[in-house]
């Protein structure tokens, strides 16, 4: 039986396979679709309306849109740009002012925090109770470098104010008045790294 289908094999793949040819195709050939597309063209000579703005504005009673406002850029522009009064001034001190206090007890909220689950960390009474406090105190001291972190970029978002406070005109004593009295920093802090 091998041997009869290994004698076939060979002659059943030498017979020609049935090709469709090109001309028994249904589908049209490349030239012959260009062809229909200039006759299409040539035959649709309908003039094409451009519609200008002003024809937008007159089709659409000046409302052209989504009905949405597009969102605003905000744009900030340097004091060099912009003439800004000593109230303008004042107003941008105190907002920076405010958040650096707002972030400063937070530090200190943070750090009673930290001295709080210090203190049950060394009262626990063995090594699982502690391991269950260590991740929190962990945690706790990252959300106390991020303060920190946020503490010296509005400090050193104040004295750029007052760089550009002065680069305007404004003189010193001005701009000591306008920064005011700045809260201590509590950076001094330096918590324990726990094991």
């Amino acid at each position: 039986m091998w041997s009869l289908l290994s004698l076939l094999l060979p002659l059943v793949m030498s017979l020609p396979l049935p090709v469709q040819s090109t001309e028994q195709r249904e589908e049209p050939s490349l030239a012959e679709l260009a062809r229909q597309a200039r006759e299409e063209r040539a035959e649709n000579t309908s003039e094409v309306k451009v519609i200008s703005n002003a024809d937008l504005e007159r089709m659409t009673d000046g409302n052209i849109g989504t009905g949405k406002a597009p969102p605003r850029k905000k744009v900030r522009r340097r004091p060099e740009e912009v003439e800004l009064t000593i109230e303008d001034w004042g107003r941008a001190f105190d907002d920076v002012r405010s958040r650096l206090v707002i972030v400063i007890n937070q530090i200190r909220a943070v750090q009673l925090k930290l001295n709080i689950l210090r203190a049950g960390f060394y009262q626990a009474g063995n090594r699982f109770q502690q391991s269950g406090i260590s991740p929190i105190v962990d945690a706790t001291f990252v959300e106390l470098r991020q303060a920190y972190q946020e503490e010296r970029d509005l400090r050193e978002e104040i004295e750029r104010l007052r760089r550009d406070a002065f680069r305007s005109g404004l003189l010193w004593r001005q701009i000591d008045d306008l920064t005011g009295n700045l809260p201590e920093s509590p950076a001094d802090y330096q918590p324990l790294e726990f094991e």
